[in-house]
């Protein structure tokens, strides 16, 4: 089951896996995501990116999860100005 489309399979396929195996191991994702169907990315740069991204976000957010605090991460992926926004927020253990 897709948690989100953003009409470029390529980021669903990474946005998806992320987001089930954040649930399955109790952090919560929330997208805002606009159409990235005309994104000229390559592939394997954008698989990099937003996995080891999502993976840090996930490793903390399973961290704060255990401490037994809310974990909940927020992406945001839209094209804005002819420009790729790509954000992360998650919660930490503790702020550098």
């Amino acid at each position: 089951m897709s948690a989100v489309n953003t009409n470029h399979p390529v980021a669903d396929a990474v946005l998806n896996q992320k987001f089930h195996a954040a649930r399955e191991q109790g952090v919560s994702m929330t997208f805002q995501v606009g159409d990235m169907g005309g994104l000229r990315l390559d592939e394997e740069e954008m698989v990099i990116l937003l996995a080891n991204l999502l993976d840090n976000a996930i490793r903390e957010g399973v961290k704060v999860a255990g401490q037994g605090r809310k974990a909940i991460i927020h992406v945001k992926l839209v094209q804005e100005g002819g420009k790729m926004i790509f954000s992360v927020r998650n919660p930490v253990v503790k702020k550098v």
